[in-house]
């Protein structure tokens, strides 16, 4: 699943093991973690959550963005690459470039 809308890109969990939502910032070069435990398919659901239709069309980027429980900066502009495991951090690659010299 992905989804775009102005700078953000929302990809689904990649893999069985993949609990999250991936949200992209890409004019930040964030990237935003939301559990699927946080998410629910009722709109009225008592105990809170966020409504997926919301979470998929993007619909209110503030709401999303209060159930983030995780985000960090990446540098790659596809997320093919930071699927594929070359995703670097800025503090990586800071340190890489401090080792090597």
């Amino acid at each position: 699943m992905k989804r775009n809308k102005e700078n953000y890109t929302l990809y689904g969990p990649q893999h069985s093991w993949d609990m999250n939502y991936h949200l992209l910032d890409d004019s930040k070069k964030i990237e935003y973690l939301i559990s699927t435990d946080e998410i629910t398919n009722d709109d009225n659901d008592e105990e809170g959550g966020l409504y997926i239709e919301t979470l998929i069309n993007l619909e209110d980027i503030d709401e999303i963005l209060s159930y983030v429980w995780k985000e960090e900066r990446y540098i790659s502009d596809s997320y093919l690459n930071l699927l594929s495991g070359a995703k670097k951090t800025i503090e990586e690659l800071l340190k890489e470039l401090l080792t090597t010299n």
